[in-house]
């Protein structure tokens, strides 16, 4: 989440329908904008669903903000950082929790929401990053004294147990994908059978567009040139990540957001960009981030893991991997 912008979202929305029975709303949330497009011959019933919607969005942006002192995933950081060991949680956060566990053994630990600390050293956890400077090596190798993770996490039904005080959650690198999962779920029970969701070029899609598959086109990472498109129907999601996305310069060096939880580091990969096609939001999320910061070698494990078949690879070069 970039910004800390809160918005009363269902009052904030616009709808409009066109003769197609094409509802459209964007709303801002999560640091960007987030695009839903539902086609439904109910207009009532598309309404009724966007404002659950931005409901549960205006929620889980103020509730998962990693830098506003009221959020609720502030409030766990500081506990962890005091010590406290046993934490009440909610419902949703526990949801995520667990997926962020699971993620990460996958992910062969290069996705991990732990690492808040590192994060926040490198200048990213706040709204404006464009004056900020790298954190020194003594100040990287202090904080990976205790390397935390989502291991030593114990998940219970509605509280965690944490045994590293260095632990401190982020969820930038999948919240946005669980909230529109969550949301597409929300469509499901209006009984919603065709809807695509872009949030900031993140897409989750159910059904098709009228008789035909949703089209999403993948931008360059170099330009706004479309590279690759994609036809997709049914329940899908196709999620990008790239270095170009958050970054500073300092000293004429360009330093961006992907860190690497075993150095500390910002990510050295070669390359800019990586889209990623599965079922849900949340895991596309995290394996996008994740194939970003680990080495080549790794990549393919990681894939096969999380058993993605489609993906696009954008090296430095401009090179492709499919």
């Amino acid at each position: 989440m970039k910004t800390f912008s809160i918005f009363f979202l269902s009052l904030f929305f616009l709808l409009s329908c066109d003769k197609n029975n094409l509802h459209t709303t964007e709303l801002f949330v999560f640091g960007t904008l987030v695009k839903i497009n539902i086609i439904n011959d109910d207009k009532q019933q598309a309404e009724n669903a966007i404002i659950e919607i931005s409901r549960l969005f205006n929620d889980l942006h103020i509730r998962w903000h990693a830098w506003n002192p009221d959020s609720e995933l502030m409030k766990i950081n500081k506990k962890i950082s005091l010590g406290q060991k046993n934490i009440k949680v909610s419902t949703q956060t526990i949801t995520a929790l667990k997926l962020a566990q699971d993620f990460e053994k996958k992910s062969m630990g290069y996705f991990n929401p732990t690492i808040g600390k590192l994060i926040k050293k490198w200048g990213f956890l706040q709204d404006d990053f464009n004056n900020n400077s790298p954190p020194d090596s003594l100040q990287i190798k202090e904080l990976l004294k205790n390397p935390p993770s989502m291991q030593q996490v114990i998940i219970n039904q509605d509280s965690i147990v944490v045994s590293n005080k260095n632990i401190y959650f982020d969820f930038g690198a999948f919240g946005k994908g669980q909230a529109v999962d969550m949301a597409m779920k929300i469509l499901k029970k209006h009984n919603i059978k065709n809807a695509l969701i872009n949030a900031g070029g993140d897409i989750n899609i159910i059904g098709k567009k009228f008789n035909n598959p949703w089209v999403v086109a993948i931008k360059s990472p170099f330009d706004e040139s479309i590279i690759q498109t994609f036809k997709v129907n049914g329940k899908k999601s196709i999620y990008t990540s790239g270095s170009y996305a958050r970054q500073y310069k300092h000293q004429d060096k360009t330093y961006h957001h992907l860190i690497n939880p075993t150095s500390g580091k910002q990510s050295e990969s070669d390359i800019v960009s990586v889209s990623v096609l599965c079922d849900e939001g949340a895991a596309c999320d995290a394996i996008a981030t994740a194939l970003m910061i680990a080495p080549e070698k790794h990549r393919q494990q990681i894939l096969d893991n999380f058993k993605i078949k489609k993906y696009l690879i954008i090296k430095k070069d401009g090179s492709k991997i499919f």
